[in-house]
């Protein structure tokens, strides 16, 4: 019952906050003829075609008009949405970049950006950005693009750069197959931006707050089509690859995947066989908290429309995590990763206001071979089917089913079913935002008492003030075993990990305060989490931060936290030490900086000291940076940590080395060296790409793994994989 009234109430504070904004708009025209991408604009159409230009700043502040300005058009035809920019600037022989690489970060790199919403629902787009060394970055924005863009979202389309003494051009042509769209959508939601780190500015065609990202979608102007877009015809594209490895023997695979577009705006696609990235490596971090950690989906098949699947319930309590598909859960957090035999998905918007989302996937089966025994590992099917439906736009209501089965013939032998219902409050000033949930699971294994999660989280935010608070409860019984949560199981009393359900809450305020050179913040955040059983406090902490970001790009800041912590058994912390039970009072001070984006040589630092359960602790950070500007990157990251327990020392070390040379835009080569004393291991990863035509690579990539704990010899792997992208 309680719940109950705590679910209503919630969408009842989140339903009455509607606000509204005014846009600009923009009118498109049809031409016949193709444009030729040199970046040089010497069309003639581009010279009768209507610039926009007045770029708002964004950064430093956000009144005025950028310093040097920036004028973008757009026209189409059958095939292509054409767009131009013309960029003054103060000096063409230099700008800001790390790289020639693809998909680089609008935070360190001079740039272009073009957004578009076709669907006008303000939650889901695409864009597309150029630097002037001629670098693409493309991505999906997801959630209103209230975090910026996904740029894990690769796809076709085509750009050149050209420049003079005192401007540098653009073009772009971006295929009508890449985007997403309804040929009666003849009103898109559209922004441009322009990131100018030699003057220290960020500015936009359509005004967007300081304190919102420029990919925002609620801060957008209108595209206005003169006619009913271009059909796509047939829209089918084949991505095959074949993979060769070599580590004790020499092994072959191959597989690929599938996109078909039903409808321009709906998209099927399907995946056999699935790399699990080998030419990838994860980041390594130095965990010294009880929680896991997100490690975030890099399959190309999991990333188009991912928001339908990934992002319903709220931080730390998510029914669908696709990094779960694969992998099978042997005990609490022992996984082992399983072949995913093939899958389909069908995504994308039904109408104007409706989104729908259907995945599903199977899995083999696997032996594990111990010392003792053996554990064979069953096939299982997996099904995930959201719809999203839109309620006083751009806020949306979602159902959510997601599941995974074992089958013997056509009875189900273990079986993981979950139910959930949200509504999410988005307002058109982006002030308000804000999630209420419910979900349900049932499981073979866990009783269907208690077995439900749910909760709330309402953000408020202005040019000054910053506010958000988020509360949540977890049933001991809550089994979304294709989900995430950082930490359900507990030991009891025999030391054995056991579901225990949570109520938690969290609140976080900041105040930010406008200077003429210098802004200055001041944040205040608190946490507390309980046993639901018996309301037992398990976890509660309070923090206070000061940071001061002078407008040329540092970020100077210092934090106090102050926690307690009850650990009820006892616990361990993986390569740290056993926590007897008890309950603990712990606090940590930091102070950091980061320097500008702008500078060649870059630093990222921060240290702190405080106690660690029944000890202390101190941590120190650094990352170092150069650039050689535009072919090369290299950076160097020491992360130290020294906990002094019950007597004993326990240094923690994370070490790493990061270059990039990047020859060409199409030509790469990225080594990263890792050394973790938390996780007794070094890896090194050589990574060789070559992109030979559009959406198609050649990677050759050696990784070898030693674990410092042993004396056997270091693991080398050997990788060379092409992957084709072909357009039927």
């Amino acid at each position: 019952m309680k719940q109950g009234i705590f679910i209503s109430g919630s969408v009842m504070f989140l339903l009455t906050m509607i606000s509204v904004n005014g846009q600009d708009t923009i009118s498109i025209n049809f031409i016949e003829d193709k444009i030729k991408i040199d970046g040089i604009l010497s069309e003639k159409i581009w010279r009768e075609t209507k610039f926009f230009n007045s770029f708002h700043l964004n950064y430093p502040v956000d009144s005025g008009y950028a310093k040097y300005q920036t004028w973008f058009a757009l026209v189409y035809n059958r095939n292509f949405l054409y767009v131009a920019f013309k960029c003054q600037d103060s000096s063409t022989a230099y700008f800001v970049t790390e790289n020639l690489k693809r998909d680089f970060s609008l935070r360190n790199t001079d740039a272009v950006q073009i957004i578009f919403n076709p669907s006008g629902d303000q939650q889901y787009g695409f864009g597309f950005a150029v630097s002037p060394y001629g670098a693409q970055r493309e991505g999906l924005i997801v959630n209103g693009g209230a975090w910026g863009l996904s740029t894990a979202w690769d796809n076709k389309w085509f750009s050149a750069v050209s420049k003079n003494d005192s401007f540098w051009f653009v073009e772009m042509a971006i295929p009508f197959k890449t985007l997403r769209y309804r040929e009666s959508d003849t009103l898109w939601r559209i922004n441009a931006a322009r990131v100018n780190w030699k003057v220290q500015e960020r500015s936009t065609w359509q005004p967007v707050p300081y304190v919102h990202n420029i990919s925002n979608l609620l801060f957008t102007g209108f595209l206005k089509w003169d006619t009913a877009l271009p059909p796509q015809g047939l829209n089918l594209s084949l991505i095959p690859y074949a993979q060769s490895a070599y580590t004790d023997s020499i092994t072959f695979s191959a597989g690929g995947d599938l996109k078909f577009m039903i409808t321009p705006s709906l998209t099927l696609d399907a995946t056999i066989l699935p790399d699990f990235s080998q030419v990838e490596v994860d980041r390594q971090v130095l965990n010294l908290s009880r929680f896991s950690v997100f490690v975030p989906e890099r399959r190309q098949f999991f990333l188009e429309n991912r928001d339908l699947f990934s992002s319903f319930g709220l931080w730390g309590i998510n029914i669908f995590f696709s990094r779960t598909v694969g992998m099978y859960e042997l005990a609490p957090y022992w996984y082992e990763q399983v072949p995913i035999w093939v899958g389909l998905k069908l995504s994308g918007s039904v109408t104007s206001s409706t989104r729908l989302g259907i995945m599903l996937i199977q899995t083999g089966p696997k032996e594990i071979s111990l010392s003792d025994t053996t554990i064979r590992i069953k096939p299982y099917t997996h099904e995930v089917f959201s719809i999203q439906q839109m309620a006083n736009k751009p806020s949306f209501f979602r159902i959510q089913y997601v599941g995974r089965q074992s089958f013997e013939g056509f009875s189900a032998t273990e079986e993981n079913h979950t139910f959930g219902v949200e509504y999410n409050l988005r307002t058109n000033s982006d002030i308000w935002r804000g999630t209420v949930f419910f979900a349900l699971t049932k499981d073979t294994y866990a009783p269907a008492q208690n077995n439900f999660a749910t909760g709330f989280y309402v953000r408020y935010r202005t040019r000054k003030w910053f506010f958000l608070t988020q509360n949540a409860y977890v049933g001991d019984n809550f089994v979304p075993r294709l989900g995430f949560i950082p930490r359900q199981y507990h030991p009891d009393s025999t030391g054995r990990l056991v579901r225990k359900g949570y109520y938690n809450s969290f609140v976080r305020s900041e105040r930010t305060l406008y200077g003429k050179k210098i802004n200055h913040s001041i944040g205040l955040e608190g946490a507390i989490a309980a046993f639901a059983a018996n309301n037992q406090i398990w976890r509660k902490f309070v923090s206070a931060g000061y940071s001061i970001k002078p407008f040329r790009g540092d970020n100077i800041y210092i934090n106090f936290e102050l926690s307690e912590d009850l650990i009820p058994f006892t616990t361990y912390i993986y390569g740290i030490a056993r926590i007897s039970p008890g309950t603990y009072q712990q606090w940590q001070g930091k102070i950091g900086y980061e320097t500008p984006p702008q500078f060649k040589l870059t630093l990222k630092t921060s240290a702190g000291t405080g106690t660690y359960y029944t000890g202390k602790r101190t941590s120190f950070e650094a990352t170092v940076g150069y650039r050689f500007v535009p072919y090369a990157t290299i950076s160097s990251t020491l992360w130290h940590e020294r906990i002094v327990m019950d007597g004993q020392i326990i240094p923690l070390w994370l070490i790493s080395l990061d270059n990039t040379i990047t020859f060409t835009t199409t030509l790469y080569w990225t080594n990263i060296i890792q050394y973790n004393t938390q996780l007794d291991r070094a890896t090194f990863f050589s990574r060789f790409q070559w992109r030979f035509a559009p959406m198609s690579d050649i990677f050759l990539v050696w990784r070898a793994d030693k674990w410092l704990d042993n004396y056997q010899p270091m693991q080398n792997s050997f990788y060379l994989k092409l992957v084709y992208w072909f357009n039927v």
